[in-house]
């Protein structure tokens, strides 16, 4: 029996959307079916869609689903032709095993995994026959998180196409009254906050009791189209929140199983001592420094009387704005805060382990009995001077933080450390998040700030005084926030317990606070609601809590431990988590299977092609020099190489004839000449040509059609199949096309001090993937293609030799990896350096000058 392996990874927002491949045109989306379901928070979401192929060709399609980070995958089911194909959990590295194996037998394999990177999309890939249809069915469960004083489940809608049958529904039943409900606009745009303000025009609430409500949306054709002719493309948000009181919270008993909720009204937060730890390296220049600069003039702005602070910035040195003591928060001391953030600047490397020492001695010195201590820890890159081993950094912090000072870490942009970050966090009672090189990445900073800044208790203990009590979730907590909530979960030895006796204690800023409750087992009538969902809600807790524990731990012997525990449990409760994948094997007897697979390997075209976008990031990017970096099926670093050219040269990027599009860049030379007499390239202008639409960049001026901006503009235009959006607040141009391809120009200027000419751009086309085979130019050239590496060790430096099909012929290069600049996030990456006289090379300068021979 030959299984197939889905990928699945996880990401970090409330997320879902259904999409399809760049074959849209010829298929359509006949239903899509949102369906979640949350019961005391926990939410269980159903996704079922039917796409159909009209035509008298064999079409394929793909199921595309954004999935939140903190979700598990608890079910999915693929019908083909009437026969079923379902997902059952392993470990991931057999479910790997199998697959490679499979692969290797020339089975049709995929693979569905839960990736512990920051990957965000689930896709799997089917063909369907003419005249025929497939169905998909995906289920993900999640706790909900209360943030800033709500409740937030978001589905990210985009079918592509507008929808005859498209509904969304969300059914709501809670412990208490809901006082606050909401559904605003649908957001367009992943930088568009929430509008609490506004309402969505066309879902309707309907409210059963105080506990209860179902909200459906149910838009028609002409509702999908109103404001965009391609139908709904955003994000579809519930957001809610239920009666609080000063007491000990809600437990849910049923089956063996307790959940409790935590969350009690208080309206004086604890006065804290607070220290930024900001760093002020170079990779912290094109714009990261002033978008930092924008987010802490916010936050100092919201500091109470009452609160300490203090700032040290790093780079190869760490520089305490006051080097005697903690300042208190007054209007004077403020201003020369604001200051001292305006005044910063960039300059040397990165050490991350002087600047964590310096820190939390500093506070363990100038500690106040009054105050609560918390660092905010924010960094863009690695640790590249002093101690660079991670193992030794954490123990260092470990043993430096002899008074548990919780601390929070931020991994700006996609170079940073994060697993660094996060285990710096998990080890020392704080937690990580990530902020993207966006325009709204100030928004980012201010918004996990609002979540830490205000702490209501803190050393919070919950103590579940019967013996008969067991497998219990994290109990002990550094703090509770305000607009937060704390849940435990546990397990009753003691089947016919009646009642659970809990007890509370913790520190506020009135003191000591003890709470006391007894909770009870629900009644049989009652049960039926909440049936297996103190069980799962336990499970899911739960391993979260396990896998959090591995980020922290050092020593192998124990991470392995406690990923046996993670697996184990996840194969348990068929959970897809970071530590298991999802198998899917074909149904019917072993000799229905053997047809089967014998249909799946000879006939083409009427087998899966199953897969994920996590480890290919789809993106091709190219900025000075021209430097190129391609991000490859198959390869975990991209492959990278510079074409040469001179002065007002041309060369085309992107040649879509099938969607009618071209995309193209213009060179200039720099100032400067190297030791070798080169001088370096730059591109001065790019330009878009789509359909009848023309777009060009340049250094002073963007041109769309006939109309000039300014870069520092902010306009969005819709262009028929096309959307342009110029900034908001950093130099960069958007471009969409209804395919879902995206292109981004940024205007960049050159490092400080740094005088070879004048400003320069950088182009990414992002999701190239959804342009057709038949594309050519630069990065058409790896578009559709599966590179080979075979790695091998030459003078001591790591290289492999690359082996692609270009124009029908297999062509081999010597590659060398290296760490080289990546012009999109403007950080160090390594990468397969192309021979500049390799055989692929030669074909990427061939596109030279090819834009005078475009359309």
């Amino acid at each position: 029996m030959a299984p197939l392996h889905l990928a699945i990874p996880v990401f970090l927002i409330v997320l879902l959307c259904v999409g399809l491949s760049e074959q849209r045109a010829a298929t359509v989306v006949e239903s899509l079916h949102i369906s979640t379901d949350i019961k005391y928070r926990f939410a269980t979401t159903r996704v079922s869609s039917t796409i159909s192929n009209p035509s008298h060709l064999t079409r394929e399609v793909s199921m595309d689903v954004i999935l939140p980070e903190s979700a598990f995958i608890a079910d999915f089911v693929m019908d083909v032709e009437g026969k079923e194909y379902k997902g059952l959990v392993e470990e991931k590295e057999s479910a790997k095993r199998k697959y490679l194996k499979a692969k290797k037998e020339g089975e049709s394999a995929g693979h569905l995994a839960a990736r512990p990177r920051d990957t965000n999309r689930f896709v799997v890939q089917v063909n369907i026959k003419a005249m025929k249809k497939v169905s998909f069915n995906l289920t993900y469960q999640e706790v909900l998180k209360r943030k800033r004083g709500y409740y937030d489940q978001t589905l990210y809608v985009n079918p592509g196409e507008p929808v005859s049958d498209l509904r969304v529904d969300v059914n709501i039943l809670e412990s208490r009254p809901i006082t606050f409900l909401k559904v605003p606009p649908i957001r367009d745009d992943l930088l568009t906050s929430v509008n609490l303000t506004a309402n969505n025009p066309h879902a309707y609430i309907i409210k059963n009791n105080n506990q209860s409500a179902h909200i459906t949306f149910r838009p028609t054709i002409d509702q999908q189209t109103e404001n965009n002719p391609w139908g709904i493309s955003g994000m579809f948000s519930v957001l809610y929140d239920i009666e609080r009181d000063f007491d000990a919270g809600d437990v849910l008993i049923i089956d063996g199983y307790f959940v409790h909720f935590f969350a009690p009204k208080l309206n004086f937060p604890l006065p804290k001592d607070i220290l930024f730890i900001l760093d002020t390296s170079v990779s912290m220049d094109f714009g990261k420094l002033d978008q930092l600069k924008a987010a802490m003039k916010i936050i100092l702005s919201e500091l109470r009387p009452g609160d300490r602070f203090n700032i040290l910035d790093f780079n190869t040195y760490s520089e305490f704005w006051n080097n005697e003591d903690m300042v208190p928060v007054t209007d004077a001391n403020l201003v020369k805060a604001v200051q001292q953030i305006e005044n910063l600047q960039t300059k040397g490397a990165t050490d991350i382990n002087e600047a964590m020492l310096k820190g939390v001695n500093f506070l363990y010195e100038h500690a106040s009995e009054h105050n609560r201590s918390v660092i905010v820890f924010l960094t863009d890159g690695r640790s590249t001077v002093g101690e660079t081993k991670d193992t030794l950094i954490l123990e260092n912090i470990r043993d430096s933080n002899r008074y548990h000072i919780p601390i929070y870490t931020l991994a700006f942009g996609v170079y940073a450390d994060w697993q660094l970050m996060k285990k710096i966090a998990v080890q020392n009672d704080g937690f990580a998040r990530r902020i993207y090189e966006e325009a709204d990445s100030a928004l980012q900073i201010k918004g996990f700030y609002d979540e830490v800044s205000t702490s209501m208790i803190t050393d919070l203990n919950f103590d579940y005084l019967d013996d008969s009590v067991e497998g219990i979730t994290d109990s002990d907590f550094s703090n509770y926030f305000n607009g937060s909530e704390i849940l435990v979960a546990g397990k009753l030895i003691n089947g016919s317990l009646e009642s659970l006796p809990i007890h509370i204690r913790g520190n506020t800023s009135q003191g000591l606070i003890e709470l006391e409750l007894e909770a009870h087992v629900r009644r049989q009538q009652e049960i039926e609601n909440f049936k297996d969902i103190t069980e799962k809600m336990w499970a899911y807790l739960k391993i979260q809590d396990i896998l959090r524990n591995r980020e922290g731990a050092i020593e192998e012997e124990e991470r392995e431990a406690l990923k046996k525990q993670a697996v184990d449990m996840s194969i348990q409760y068929n959970f897809v988590t970071p530590v298991t994948s999802m198998v899917v094997t074909k149904p019917g007897d072993d000799r229905q299977q053997q047809q089967q697979r014998d249909v799946v390997s000879t006939h083409e075209g009427e087998g899966f092609n199953v897969g994920t976008f996590g480890g290919w990031r789809n993106r091709g990017r190219v900025g000075r020099d021209p430097h190129f970096m391609v991000d490859i099926v198959g390869l975990e670093v991209p492959v990278c190489f510079d074409v040469k050219g001179k002065e007002n040269d041309v060369f085309q990027l992107i040649k879509d004839p099938e969607i009618d599009l071209s995309v193209n860049i213009k060179l200039t030379v720099g100032k400067k000449t190297d030791k070798h007499g080169y001088k370096r390239r730059f591109i001065k202008a790019s330009s878009v040509l789509y359909g009848n639409i023309t777009i060009l960049a340049k250094l002073d001026r963007i041109v769309i059609n006939t109309r000039s901006y300014k870069w520092d503009s902010y306009k969005v235009l819709h262009l028929g199949d096309a959307m342009a959006k110029i900034g908001p607040g950093v130099e960069v141009l958007t471009i969409r096309l209804k395919s879902g391809v995206r292109i981004l120009i940024q205007k960049h200027k050159h490092w400080y001090g740094d005088d070879d000419g004048d400003d320069f751009l950088n182009v990414e086309v992002d999701k190239d993937n959804r342009l057709s085979k038949q594309s050519s130019g630069i990065l058409g050239l790896f578009l559709h293609k599966t590179i080979t590496a075979t790695e091998y060790t030459f003078n001591g430096r790591k290289s492999a030799t690359l082996r692609m099909k270009v124009n029908g012929r297999l062509e081999e290069d010597s590659a060398r990896l290296v760490e080289r600049h990546d012009p999109t996030f403007n950080a160090t990456a390594p990468c397969w350096s192309l021979p500049e006289h390799g055989h692929i090379q030669s074909a990427v300068q061939s596109y030279h000058k090819k834009f005078l021979r475009s359309k």
